[in-house]
């Protein structure tokens, strides 16, 4: 319906789509970055740290969500050859069933980038989220360690890991190196009845 030059539009007609996620079952030059995390969550940490020691630092970078691993590569000087050697490695991490790494799920993944969102800091959203992590007992399990989480904008540290969140690249959960050990093969897991939970 037009009102003078003003064109009005109906909207109660429209419904409203449930975004969904791109997953792959391999990785290809052509994924997107931020697709390789959200295809293989389980492996998110790993594939960076590939990724970053190769000297790829697009893991943290806002242009992976719309970058593929073969832009990303040729942008930063690499080779052909170069990047067909990461694909094999990739795909190789990806394959391999006996690796478990600290896997963030979709859910956890969600609710810290709302509360990121939320949480300006001078007009920015927050850009780390660290969990702090000790153990209350010798053996390790995921049923022995307690945790906290803060978020900051605080520069993560020499000794610091860092975990992509999905759904956001801005986003990243900080986690000390030498806590690694003690939630390696866990998932953070979040739910409204019982907030974060790492199992």
């Amino acid at each position: 319906m037009s009102v003078g030059s003003t064109t009005l539009l109906h909207t109660k007609n429209l419904i409203p789509q449930k975004l969904s996620v791109f997953v792959a079952d391999k990785i290809t030059k052509d994924l997107a970055i931020s697709e390789i995390f959200d295809s293989f969550p389980d492996k998110a940490e790993l594939l960076a740290d590939a990724l970053m020691n190769k000297g790829l630092h697009c893991v943290g970078c806002y242009a992976n969500a719309f970058e593929s691993l073969e832009e990303g590569f040729v942008g930063h000087g690499f080779t052909k050859k170069e990047l067909n050697d990461s694909l094999k490695e990739l795909n190789s991490i990806v394959n391999d069933t006996s690796v478990k790494a600290f896997t963030i799920s979709s859910e956890a993944s969600k609710f810290i980038v709302s509360v990121s969102n939320k949480r300006k800091s001078g007009g920015k959203t927050y850009k780390f989220f660290r969990l702090v992590v000790s153990s209350d007992c010798s053996k390790d399990s995921c049923d022995c360690v307690t945790y906290s989480f803060k978020f900051t904008d605080d520069k993560p540290k020499v000794n610091d890991l860092l975990f992509p969140v999905s759904y956001d690249s801005r986003v990243s959960l900080v986690v000390n190196e030498s806590d690694n050990s003690l939630i390696k093969g866990c998932t953070l897991n979040y739910s409204p009845d019982e907030g974060f939970v790492i199992g």
